[in-house]
This record gives C-alpha cells, structure tokens and sequence, in this order.
C-alpha cells in the first residue's frame, strides 16, 4: 500500500442537463487494436448504462488525404504521413469541436498532444504506459531530439489536462517514480474484458478458429497475443516454445497480433520453427475468444507492460497462463497465473511445461485453477470501468459550472489500498 494523493470525486449534487463527451480516440490510420478496443469498448459501455446522464460521441478521423490523393507508400512515407496527420491535421480537426461537448477524452496517452487544443480543465487523458516517455527518464538510450521532443509535447500535454486515468496502479506508480505526473491528478481505473470472453462453448466461433487453425493435433497449442514491439520480447518466446517443442514434438505456437520483424524471421528460421507457427491475421472477438478456449496455455514474456490485457482474456477463457514477473502482470493476474522473471528462459520452459503436464494429469486442479482464473477475471469489467470513468466526468462538468456551489473534482489526502 503507498500513500499518495488522490483524485478525489464528490458525485453528490445532479447535473442540469445531459453532459455531452467527446471520447477522441486514435486515428483510423494507425490501425492499432488494443487502442481501438479501449475507445469502442467504453463508448459503448457508455451508451448503455448512462445513457440518461452522459451523450458520448466517438471522434475518430477517418481519412487524411483529401479526395483524389492516393495513401503514401514506403517506411518513411507512411512516418511523414503518420506525423502530419497526428501533430498537424488531428489539432486542427479538433479544435474546431472545442465548443461542442462538456468534457473531452484522450483515450491514448500518445495523443496526449491535443491537451493543447482543447480546454485542459474539461479534458481526461488515460496513460495506458510510460513507453513514450522512456527517453526522459534515462530508460531509452534513443537521445534523438525527435523522440524527445515528441516526449516532452505529450507530456506537458498530460500534465495540463485536468486527470489522468491510469489502467493500472503499476502504470501509476511508474508515473510517480519519475516524477512525470502529479499524484493529485492520477486516478486508477482498471480497463475491462468483454464478456465475449468467457468459457462458454460457442460453435459458430469454434467452427471459424477450426477453418483458421485446423484441427487440434496431439501436441499442445502455446498461445501469444500481442504486437511484436521489442518490449514484448519475443525472442524470448520464440526461444521458450523451440524448447517446449524439443519436448513435445507436435506443439505448435498460435500468434495474433503484427507479423515478425525481420530479426525474429531469422530467430524462426535458426530455430527452424517455421513449421510450427501460426500467424493469424485480424480476427474478431468470438473467434479469438474461441482460439483462447482451445489453446493449452498462454504465455506472457513481455518486459514491460501497462496492464497486460491478454493475461485477463485468456483467464476469463479458462486457459492457464504463464506471464512475466513484473509488476502489471502481477496485478491484473494475482494468484490465477504462473511467473517467471524476464528472459529467463530455463525458468519460463520448466514452468510452461509443467503447467501443461498438471492441466493434462490432473483434472481436479485444471479445474480449481480455471474457476480461479476465472474468478479473476471478473475483477476487470466495461461496466465497472465505465461507472467509474464517468464519475471523472461528472466531477470535471461540476468543478467548471460556476452556478454549481458543489466543487465536485475537489483534491484532498488519501490512502488507497491495492
């Protein structure tokens, strides 16, 4: 338990009119899921259980280019169109919707940028994770003024707005420990799993993961879910499932997420894994739901993490996971999964296997550790997530109504148990 300051929200008095929210998520461009997830996932949230209260409005610019300009192509096409649209052509678009909602929200710290465009004591960013901001604390070794700079823009742009909404309590205190945000102006709000996710048998979703997958073979399926950004080391992965499959000669490995940089393509063929993989393309919630559900254990061996959403879909599926020991994993998985320490591949293989052998030998724990992962993940909720965000909105409309005599996003002294 750490004692910090904490936003603190005083939700007593009503609100005169319906609060009109303007959730801004990130570009269509960028094309990146787990963003998209958390921007639909609480809009929709939103549209259900406060439906009386709140209006909430999804802002995401579809196309940049104007009519008749074709999409970049090449690496440093693609950065240069990526930089105009979210430093140039976002702002713009967004300040011409200053005056048309109550209260703003970021959903990505990344465009933590357009603090600056919008009224900072009506707007909430959520800081999913301090990566973006790795080459101010002395992490990154990149000094490059370009990553810097755009550092230092986010940032002064988070530290404007008037909360900021951390997934996580590991998040938090990672944001405290570098001294980057104000404690009074961080509240924790866990994100939530989609009830999708469950142990449920759903045929239609099975039968699409079969097409997919094909049929289940002799070996054991490890699954990873993720990007393949350096942080989620999946060298160390790679390394870990060549092993398993020196045990287990049929296991194969199921990934969803983006495609193998070129160093991990030449990791695969060292290892000469090429035959035991599987890359999914973009799948829906049913069908990854169901590709949960039949795999034999998750594994995750990220480095760093800001929550670890997959650890808590897998749980919610039933799958046993092996996760990293770092202090996100540990939150969001408690004692329903399994650890190691980072890179320690030795570790990770005796575990992985291990795991896989009790949930095979042993019917009577495969089935207390299911209810236990489970039971786990129905800690992380979109309805509950959603309840409390909009208790930070709530408060942030009321602190600003100068006819209310209620400050509602009063600060004040607390100690809050994890």
């Amino acid at each position: 338990m750490q004692d910090t300051k904490q936003f603190s929200l005083d939700v007593s008095a009503d609100i005169k009119a319906l609060l009109k929210l303007a959730i801004v998520a990130d570009l269509a461009i960028e094309m990146w899921p787990s963003m998209d997830l958390v921007a639909d996932a609480l809009i929709e949230e939103l549209r259900g259980s406060c439906r009386s209260s709140i209006s909430p409005r999804l802002i995401r610019p579809g196309a940049v280019w104007n009519a008749g300009r074709t999409a970049p192509e090449g690496r440093k096409a693609r950065v240069i169109h990526r930089g105009y649209s979210r430093y140039l052509y976002y702002p713009v678009y967004l300040r011409k919707l200053r005056r048309d909602f109550d209260v703003f929200h970021i959903m990505d710290h990344s465009y933590a940028h357009l603090v600056h465009v919008l009224p900072p004591e009506r707007t909430v960013v959520t800081c999913h994770d301090i990566d973006a901001f790795r080459c101010l604390t002395g992490e990154s070794n990149s000094s490059r003024w370009g990553y810097q700079f755009v550092a230092r823009r986010l940032l002064s742009g988070m530290r404007s707005a008037a909360a900021v909404i951390c997934d996580s309590y590991a998040t938090r205190d990672d944001l405290l420990r570098y001294r980057l945000i104000a404690a009074e102006n961080i509240v924790v709000i866990p994100i939530g799993v989609d009830r999708g996710f469950n142990c449920e048998e759903d045929p239609e979703a099975d039968s699409g993961a079969s097409v997919l997958l094909g049929p289940k073979g002799l070996g054991p399926e490890i699954l990873h879910v993720g990007s393949t950004i350096k942080r989620k080391r999946i060298d160390t992965l790679l390394e870990v499932f060549g092993r398993i499959r020196n045990h287990s000669t049929e296991a194969r490995l199921i990934r969803v997420g983006g495609a193998f940089t070129p160093e991990q393509e030449n990791l695969v063929d060292r290892l000469s894994l090429r035959r035991s993989i599987v890359t999914l393309p973009f799948i829906s919630k049913r069908i990854l739901a169901a590709v949960y559900r039949r795999a034999d254990l998750l594994l995750m061996p990220s480095a760093s993490e800001g929550f670890g959403l997959p650890v808590v879909e897998a749980m919610a599926c039933g799958t046993p996971v092996v996760s990293s020991d770092i202090p996100a994993l540990r939150e969001v998985g408690g004692d329903a999964s399994a650890y190691c320490g980072v890179s320690e591949v030795n570790e990770w293989v005796a575990t992985a296997i291990d795991t896989l052998q009790q949930e095979q030998l042993h019917p009577d724990e495969q089935a207390r550790r299911r209810a236990q992962g489970v039971s786990q993940a129905s800690r992380y909720s979109w309805a509950e997530n959603a309840r409390q965000v909009s208790k930070v909105y709530t408060a942030l409309a009321r602190a600003i109504d100068p006819s209310s005599s209620t400050r509602a996003a009063a600060f004040e002294d607390g100690s809050h148990d994890r």
